[in-house]
């Protein structure tokens, strides 16, 4: 039987309420990777629009007509599966373990639930999931530079004792 060490990095989640509906999410504010995995995120997002447009110039469903499949079923199926690919591309972003672990949090679905993420804000133009990472820059910078400031204090403690001990015999 295995020793068991108890720590939990998922500990560190933060809850937020989103807007004025009763939904919430969970963000680990302590991961000091979080901006990186955002920042590629953002990068592969971009990419992935950038061939969808090309190829199709679908930029929201009511573009579905410039698909040139020539059939709806199949169009609709593409706008189904480009809301799986950008969801994965978001919870991979917040998560520090794969989909199929036990601590993987499915962040898009407490962020838009059944509706698809590449829907289009009436309000604001983009896509829902623009919206979503819009909104949260602000928290997770400010999470972040607190998290900076305490890991310079950090590094900052012990470094401050380099060659305190001095090795015998040298």
């Amino acid at each position: 039987m295995a020793n068991v060490i108890n720590f939990d990095i998922s500990d560190n989640r933060v809850e937020y309420r989103l807007g004025k509906s009763d939904r919430t999410i969970l963000i680990d504010t302590g991961d000091i990777n979080l901006p990186v995995r955002l920042s590629a995120a953002m990068d592969s997002l971009n990419s992935y629009f950038t061939k969808m447009n090309n190829k199709f110039g679908v930029k929201a469903l009511e573009d579905i007509d410039k698909v040139k499949t020539g059939n709806v079923e199949d169009d609709v199926a593409l706008l189904k599966q480009t809301d799986i690919d950008v969801r994965k591309i978001i919870n991979a972003a917040f998560n520090t373990c794969s989909e199929n672990e036990p601590d993987f949090y499915d962040i898009c679905k407490a962020a838009f639930g059944e509706a698809n993420c590449c829907s289009v804000s009436k309000k604001s133009g983009n896509y829902y999931f623009e919206d979503f990472l819009i909104a949260l820059s602000p928290v997770i910078e400010a999470e972040y530079n607190v998290r900076v400031d305490k890991l310079k204090n950090k590094v900052a403690k012990y470094t401050a004792q380099k060659g305190k001990y001095s090795k015998k015999g040298k």
